[in-house]
């Protein structure tokens, strides 16, 4: 079929979608017990882009009601056939404990609700599909096929089990990475061939009472019957399954059961470095489907969306995994420009804020075969690359993998170069450790807990308090850390009655203190106060440290959590111990300049954004809650650091689009509100110029090196 350029879109999830896209037939349906995330990370989104870019109209139904056939028949009969897999992690890991306790959330679907894919869903589906679709063919693939394509012992039911296909009632099974099976397939169904001919395609499985149809050399595995009765045979099948998944040297596998015969044929070649490329840069959406917004989203893609897999196969051999039996031992990888080109479509990606997850894939950091020699001979017969010693032919050489690390670093807006640890195992044998005074930092913490008795002391020595008076604090924070200080003053022995955890649009904390969840899965605002545009505030599992009475374990357990789903719940108990405490109110953007308007107006005092934002949160605290108890603001910054965004607050008819360099927005500032710029930024204009140097975050490692002499 002839190939043409996709619109990047999500692929149509029912009968509508197809008909705005002017859709009357499609060719291919792909079932997924997976909620729908087109994401390369995700073998469905896959296979589904695969079909499209060969020129085929593809469906995707995800997490059908298996209940029924309705849900099956909604968007029609395809043309050609159905693509069917279990999801990205093995159903029954995805739904059991190893202990066979039915766990209470499933990453992988909508809001982390349970219960929305059946239990072995390869099998469940496949079977609704024929009694949906009748003789339209099927083919099943992914994780849960790949792993069960031979008779296997099934650690939920405790027994040996068919191969999958045969419950399944599939025409084909697609075992490995399936895009060249995928492609085959699609291409001579389309022409008309039956199903039942397809014996000869590699990285397939089918099953036949004349195994004679295979096309390929032959090994015989030990039957179901015998792999079920006798713990030897079931060993010698599996040494078998092993030896024979090459894609070199590697025979057909044959399994009878009972009157029929699974024939299992031959790995397919690894795809090469340019279509492994092609596959990776196809127009994935790299999101959740938004049919799945009102519902929660998926926390799947939290971690993947801006990862890159860069590798494929491993050829490690470890006994406690099955990887190399789904994916085999051979590495392929993508060229450096491809994953460079991944990274910089992160960057313009509103969510990205400038770390790049993973740079890995199954094996990490392998990106070439292990040695010369399996390219022509294939993997070696009953031999380790690793194990038990390295082979001496192994090639341990990862330039090229450091050297991809190294590109990536370079694209402007990539951040992360201190946490380096080859760099900070280089400083630490001179001695030298990197930090910063930021606000996870105590040495930032500890003056700002003397400050807030500071203030408690001003304010007893100007008579607006006696000594002893409980007073209330109003702090602007994003990252928690000067409320913390705060907090810790209190610990001391400073009499306050409540901390107002004032917060902009970014309201995560307000919601954190007023519903006990802490969910930074929602939109990024950026406003006209900065420093707390943060959905992720690094001191409050310091102060949550302190509420569970050190409880470090349960802390982990949360910050687990905010890692892997982006959120988090501390339950109503430490809830009312947070609330006893804060008090948490959010300012939007108009409410900010109304704000820095009226009390300049009525007192003649220039507030800048972040102390607004307290101002009006004391504000709201008392209006809500009618106590009038004095108050402090904590004023973060001069108006001056501002200058324009005040300007603008102050007088919109004069200051709104007008551009202003940062010295004319501050004599402005200082003209109309008449007021002095502090002595350090008025000197600032007549300084020299004491750097001049511009470091690309790409060149951060190097110039570090420079400065400090370690090279």
């Amino acid at each position: 079929m002839k190939k043409k350029k996709i619109e990047k879109a999500f692929l149509p999830v029912s009968k509508d979608e197809m008909v705005e896209r002017g859709w009357y037939y499609y060719d291919f349906l792909v079932v997924t017990a997976d909620a729908y995330i087109d994401h390369p990370s995700f073998g469905t989104a896959i296979i589904a882009r695969v079909l499209e870019h060969e020129g085929y109209r593809v469906a995707v139904l995800a997490q059908p009601d298996w209940h029924s056939a309705d849900a099956f028949r909604a968007m029609g009969r395809p043309r050609y056939g159905v693509m069917i897999g279990g999801g990205n992690i093995d159903s029954m890991v995805a739904h059991y404990t190893a202990a066979k306790k039915r766990r209470t959330q499933d990453l992988y679907s909508p809001g982390n609700r349970m219960g929305l894919r059946p239990d072995r869903p390869t099998i469940v589906y496949a079977n609704r599909c024929r009694e949906t679709f009748g003789d339209v063919p099927i083919v099943v693939g992914g994780l849960e096929a790949s792993l069960r394509r031979f008779a296997h012992y099934d650690y939920w039911d405790d027994k040996v089990r068919r191969a999958l296909i045969f419950d399944a009632q599939a025409d084909l099974l697609v075992y490995g990475m399936g895009e060249y099976a995928t492609r085959e397939i699609a291409r001579r169904l389309s022409k008309g061939e039956k199903a039942d001919t397809l014996t000869d395609i590699r990285g397939t499985a089918f099953v036949t009472r004349t195994p004679e149809v295979c096309a390929f050399d032959h090994v015989e595995c030990p039957s179901y019957e015998e792999v079920c009765g006798d713990k030897h045979a079931y060993a010698l099948a599996t040494k078998l399954e092993y030896e024979e998944h090459d894609p070199i040297r590697g025979k057909a596998l044959w399994q009878a059961h009972g009157r029929d015969t699974l024939v299992v044929n031959p790995p397919a070649m690894p795809l090469s470095r340019e279509e492994l490329d092609e596959v990776a840069e196809l127009p994935y959406m790299r999101e959740v489907h938004p049919m799945y917004d009102a519902l929660g989203g998926v926390a799947a893609i939290e971690e993947v969306r801006f990862s890159v897999a860069h590798n494929r196969g491993c050829f490690g051999g470890c006994n406690f995994c099955s990887l190399a039996f789904h994916q085999g031992r051979m590495i392929t990888s993508r060229s450096i420009e491809s994953c460079v080109r991944e990274v910089e479509g992160f960057t313009r990606d509103p969510k990205f804020k400038g770390y790049v997850h993973d740079v890995g894939g199954p094996s990490a950091n392998f990106r070439h075969p292990s040695c010369k020699d399996q390219l022509k001979r294939g993997m070696c017969r009953n031999k380790n690359c690793l194990a038990p010693y390295p082979c001496k032919n192994l090639d341990p050489d990862h330039s090229e993998y450091v050297e991809l690390l190294r590109r990536l670093r370079a694209i402007p807006g990539v951040k992360k170069v201190f946490g380096d640890k080859a760099i900070a195992a280089r400083l630490a044998e001179r001695n030298i450790r990197l930090s910063s005074a930021n606000s996870i930092n105590w040495g930032r913490l500890v003056p700002q807990i003397v400050y807030y008795f500071s203030a408690y002391a001003d304010a007893v020595e100007k008579g607006r308090i006696q000594n002893g008076t409980e007073i209330v604090f109003s702090v602007p924070t994003g990252n928690f850390g000067d409320i913390l200080a705060g907090y810790y003053a209190k610990l001391m022995g400073l009499p306050v009655k409540k901390f107002i955890c004032a917060s902009n649009s970014n309201n995560v904390l307000t919601d954190f203190i007023n519903t006990g969840t802490y969910d930074r899965n929602r939109e990024f605002h950026r406003t006209i106060s900065p420093s707390m545009d943060i959905l992720v505030s690094s001191n409050l599992e310091r102060l949550l440290y302190e509420k569970t009475e050190h409880n470090s374990e349960k802390i982990n357990e949360w910050m687990d959590a905010l890692q892997e789903k982006g959120a988090y719940s501390i339950g109503r108990d430490i809830q009312d111990a947070v609330v006893s405490d804060f008090f948490g109110a959010w300012i939007d953007e108009i409410e900010t300049q109304e704000t820095i308007s009226d009390v300049f107006n009525n007192y003649g005092y220039v507030l800048d954004p972040h102390s607004a934002v307290a101002y009006k949160a004391l504000q709201k605290y008392r209006l809500m809650t009618s106590d009038e108890t004095y108050g402090i603001v904590l004023s973060t910054a001069s108006p001056f650091k501002f200058s324009d965004v005040v300007l603008r607050a102050l007088y919109p008819d004069d200051y709104e689009g007008k551009v202003l360099t940062a010295f004319e927005a501050m004599d402005e500032l200082s003209q109309k509100a008449r007021i002095d710029i502090p002595q350090g930024l008025k000197e600032l204009r007549g300084l020299p110029e004491r750097e001049s140097d511009i470091v690309a975050p790409g060149e951060m490692e190097k110039e570090v090196k420079k400065i400090l002499a370690i090279d």
